[in-house]
């Protein structure tokens, strides 16, 4: 199906549209992927070409017209995300913080606070950077086939041949892949399982099967944990046993794996929304189209039809292509791609320093005019940079001091990092507060908080904190 054209989408009402829905973004996680990253800041807070990442949750949600949204997080992260919603936050959006101890997995979150969510509820996952663009047809999407789950699906992008294969300290890229199971004629999700969730094998019920023989697996679509669930989804898991909505209950785990299973299982779904599965497969989503925004009729835009009673719960896929920007800042791998992406100013989001020569760089900035600051790159605010240098394809923060004849390549830089003369980073992360002495070669590395490094020491591929638990939380990471 072609994209749903621009014209249409300024035809939607965003009144009509928005007012049924309430946005919760899931701001909890550990981040144990990110570490060193983490060790003081939490993963929301991390900043990503200079800007916390949570701020870019807030714009797509506020440039999709949305006025409020809930924001759960930990009680450990949760003194840090609240100074940054009252104190540094610019944004329109009325935000309401809720702090759940760091126990409660994002199925329960949700449970424990169903009271004050009254509508149907849009999840964004707190890692994620997106464009907004996909919102309102995403919102028909699930409106006009009475969904019960609605789920983002993104395709995968072809491999960059010039992307490090290793990600800063030393970890390789990983290789694993989601699996969709599809029914191509209606778009219904009927399988959603992360390489986590399975090691050497995958297996496939049988009841599935016999049901819908059609379904089609594909690995070429990843999960940007984005999701679309009606009301009554929360009621339901509510009543299932202890050992399904236990303390630790996720929504990816547990409330959504369930929702596809009734799909296909004998169980009855009590309250479910009744969904038409005769729709002309010409109004459905195709599951193996690279459209960013399958076709909506506009007699079905934000429909509230209720269908014969044939088929209780329908879980369904919305599909985006490889272009649009969408991507989660979980892992050092993609931590460092969102920085690239976004430091090219190609992307929906651009940096917010004083765009150059295809860089970006801030006019509070000291840079000599014998150094050259490449393509891509980005340079914050107060920070100084001295004779001879070359930096590429780099992010580097606020109030940093580089010396002189240093190179810096394809790496990010945290705030107030010191960099002393002759030294040479490559596919590095460093975080703030680090020093780094003479003539020190970094390669591949991820470098904590606070850390120095001795003069003309040369580390690759290492995870260097001050701390002793660099492994990170023994907890389990959870899906936000």
């Amino acid at each position: 199906h072609p994209c749903l054209p621009h014209s249409y989408l300024r035809r939607i009402s965003p009144k009509m549209s928005l007012s049924e829905f309430q946005v919760v973004i899931l701001a909890g996680g550990f981040g144990k992927h990110l570490n060193p990253l983490v060790e003081e800041t939490p993963k929301q807070l991390l900043p990503v070409c200079n800007r916390p990442l949570l701020s870019y949750q807030l714009e797509m949600i506020e440039n999709a017209g949305f006025t409020d949204v809930f924001i759960f997080t930990r009680e450990s992260s949760g003194d840090q995300l609240r100074h940054y919603t009252n104190e540094l936050y610019r944004g329109k959006l009325k935000i309401e913080l809720t702090e759940l101890a760091d126990y409660v997995g994002t199925g329960q979150a949700l449970l424990r606070l169903k009271d004050k969510l009254k509508k149907d509820i849009i999840v964004v996952n707190g890692d994620l950077i997106a464009e907004s663009t996909f919102i309102h047809a995403m919102i028909d999407r699930h409106r006009s086939r009475d969904a019960a789950l609605t789920v983002l699906l993104k395709e995968k992008p072809a491999e960059d041949p010039a992307q490090a294969s290793v990600a800063p300290g030393g970890r390789k890229r990983s290789k694993g892949t989601d699996i969709c199971g599809i029914e191509p004629n209606s778009g219904r999700l009927l399988v959603l399982a992360s390489s986590e969730d399975y090691q050497n094998s995958f297996k496939i019920k049988r009841s599935l099967l016999m049901k819908f023989p059609s379904m089609v697996l594909h690995t070429n679509l990843l999960d940007p944990h984005v999701y679309i669930i009606s009301r009554w989804t929360l009621d339901w898991f509510e009543k299932q046993g202890p050992e399904k909505r236990h303390k630790g209950a996720s929504l990816r785990h547990d409330i959504i794996p369930a929702l596809l299973r009734s799909q296909y299982a004998d169980a009855t779904v009590p309250n479910a929304v009744p969904h038409d599965p005769t729709l002309n497969s010409s109004n459905a989503l195709d599951a193996n189209s690279s459209s960013a925004h399958p076709k909506v009729p506009i007699e079905m835009t934000m429909a509230s039809t209720r269908y014969d009673p044939t088929d209780r719960v329908f879980c369904q896929a919305f599909q985006l292509d490889s272009k649009p920007l969408c991507i989660r800042a979980n892992n050092m791998a993609t931590f460092m791609d969102a920085n690239r992406d976004i430091a090219t100013g190609t992307k929906f989001f651009k940096p917010l320093e004083k765009p150059g020569k295809g860089n970006f760089i801030a006019e509070s900035a000291a840079i000599s005019p014998k150094t050259q600051v490449g393509t891509e790159c980005v340079v914050s605010d107060s920070t100084t940079i001295g004779d001879r240098c070359g930096i590429k394809k780099s992010v580097i923060g606020k109030h940093c001091v580089i010396g002189n004849n240093v190179k810096i390549a394809n790496s990010v830089l945290l705030d107030h990092v010191t960099v002393k003369d002759g030294t040479d980073i490559r596919n590095c992360v460093i975080c703030s507060n680090t020093y780094v002495n003479e003539n020190a070669e970094l390669v591949d590395c991820a470098i904590g908080p606070k850390c120095t490094i001795p003069a003309g020491e040369k580390i690759k591929k290492e995870t260097v904190t001050d701390r002793n638990d660099s492994d990170g939380s023994s907890e389990e990471d959870d899906d936000m």
